[in-house]
């Protein structure tokens, strides 16, 4: 009867041990993988403690109550195992990844608490007396395996996790990560041992295998540095951070800087204790913000012979456990990259890529407001409609570079007979359009036709070849009426642009409104 005892007092040992790991974690939560670690520690000693219970009864019908409560520990602990590697490793998990990570263990708990109705968890169960304790024998159903694989994938998902982290964990961190990676094989052995029915007495060993990994958890996450990490961040983080840092008192004065907030600001080593205003005294703007306690502020720096930098300022409230504002922290991000890079794409998204002249979508975004004001002033204006003849054989005989080569030269000499006003786009392939601004038809058939001859009479030079290229121009112009709009006019443009090409090409039709 000693061994029985021995098992009882085992289990609940590991019963209570995971709750003293949980309730010393979950407070912790700065800690990576703290929040999961506390909750799989609970699921577990939810876990080992109905194991006890359940080694305990002596009817089958006893271990059955008591399994259907062991399993809230059983079913749902390879979800938090998976969480806790994931976010002991840095990586974070959405709302939505843990809902569809409990589904399996949701459907099991129901299955098992609904055996009596179905055979899709147990099959048929039995009580066992061939050991020195009543165990429950069993026929495993279809969802039996089921959420065993879904265990064994979210143990070896959580082995491979611990274990890349350990091989690409910094110096600071590797020795708690190669101990985790090592705790994380445990309850994957003793898995695999139950199943196979390798265990004595077929007993569940994974009941001790996961408080035994947790800890080792424990040490690695509280012993080797994750606590020391706070004063470790002021010195390493704060002060190497790009973002420039002020914090002041609940009086304003400045109580903390880091190296890349003196840098920007200006800041000398008296800057402690002082305002912002006394402390930068050219930058009213932020000292303004700190005394708001809220806001954004936008401001550039100028260096000779550099270019400006510019800044996003804002302001947080700093407060204690008590929820009491003790101060404010200051943040500057340095947004210059960010800018031009918004300015870079903005202009790649109007910009034709080939030809470098706007793309339908910025053309009409533009031409819309040039009709609208000529609308409001009645001022005329002229559309125009350009295609390339018989491109596709320039294509065809010559090749698509040799086509891309006059595209770009047929748009650089439209743009260069055209005011700083008028608006070019690449239309579509080798179609091209035009706007221009207080311009009648007979002004717009005069440039049009200048246009095509200089088009005609320069042949695009390739390779040592030159290509004689032509174009037919479609034309339409009055002054707006009320109701119109661009998309219109271009349709009236490219019906001339059919004329142009029905009457022989390389010629300018103006369709009469």
């Amino acid at each position: 009867m000693h061994g029985p005892i021995v098992y009882i007092l085992i289990l609940l040992a590991a019963t209570v041990l995971p709750m003293i790991l949980a309730a010393y974690s979950l407070p912790r939560r700065y800690a990576p993988g703290s929040l999961y670690f506390g909750i799989l520690m609970l699921s577990t000693a939810f876990y080992a403690g109905g194991y006890a219970l359940e080694l305990s009864s002596q009817t089958l019908e006893a271990i059955l109550r008591v399994v259907r409560f062991e399993y809230f520990g059983i079913a749902t602990l390879p979800a938090w195992w998976l969480l806790f590697a994931l976010n002991f490793s840095g990586r974070r998990t959405s709302p939505g990844f843990v809902l569809a990570l409990l589904a399996v263990p949701i459907v099991t708990l129901v299955l098992v608490w609904t055996m009596d109705f179905h055979r899709l968890y147990y099959a048929s169960c039995w009580l066992r007396t061939d050991g020195p304790f009543p165990v429950i024998g069993m026929e495993r159903g279809p969802w039996y395996w089921v959420a065993n694989v879904y265990m064994w994938l979210c143990l070896l998902a959580g082995n491979v996790v611990l274990i890349r982290y350990a091989r690409r964990a910094v110096a600071e961190f590797r020795s708690q990560a190669r101990l985790a990676a090592f705790a994380s094989l445990a309850p994957w052995i003793s898995n695999g041992l139950y199943v196979l029915g390798l265990t004595p007495w077929g007993l569940d060993l994974n009941a001790f295998a996961v408080p035994l990994a947790g800890v080792v958890f424990a040490f690695a996450m509280y012993r080797h540095g994750f606590l020391d990490l706070i004063p470790v961040a002021r010195e390493r983080v704060l002060e190497t951070m790009r973002e420039g840092m002020v914090v002041v008192d609940s009086k304003k004065r400045i109580v903390d800087t880091n190296q890349a907030a003196r840098e920007i600001l200006g800041l000398g080593k008296d800057a402690v204790g002082r305002g912002i205003r006394d402390a930068a005294p050219g930058r009213g703007d932020l000292a303004a913000l700190v005394e708001a306690g809220e806001g954004i502020v936008r401001f550039s720096l100028s260096a000779s012979g550099m270019q400006d930098r510019h800044f996003r300022a804002n302001v947080f409230p700093v407060s204690d456990d008590r929820g009491r504002c003790l101060g404010n922290a200051l943040i500057l991000n340095d947004v210059s990259e960010t800018k031009a890079l918004m300015e870079r794409l903005s202009t790649l998204a109007g910009t034709d890529e080939l030809t470098k002249a706007f793309n339908r979508r910025r053309f009409l975004e533009y031409g819309e407001r040039e009709l609208a004001v000529a609308r409001r002033m009645g001022r005329p204006t002229t559309v125009l409609m350009v295609d390339l003849d018989h491109f596709k054989r320039v294509n065809d005989s010559f090749g698509h570079a040799a086509g891309d080569q006059v595209l770009r030269t047929a748009c650089a000499r439209i743009q260069a007979g055209l005011r700083g006003t008028d608006l070019l786009c690449r239309y579509g392939g080798e179609e091209f359009a035009l706007l221009l601004p207080e311009t009648d038809p007979q002004r717009g058939l005069e440039v049009a036709e200048r246009l095509r001859a200089d088009i005609a009479g320069n042949p695009v030079d390739w390779e040592g070849q030159a290509i004689a290229v032509t174009a037919s121009f479609g034309l339409f112009g009055s002054v707006p009426g009320a109701g119109a709009t661009l998309e219109d006019w271009l349709r009236q443009a490219d019906r001339a642009l059919y004329a142009s090409k029905a009457g022989g090409r390389n010629r300018v039709t103006c369709l009469e409104e």
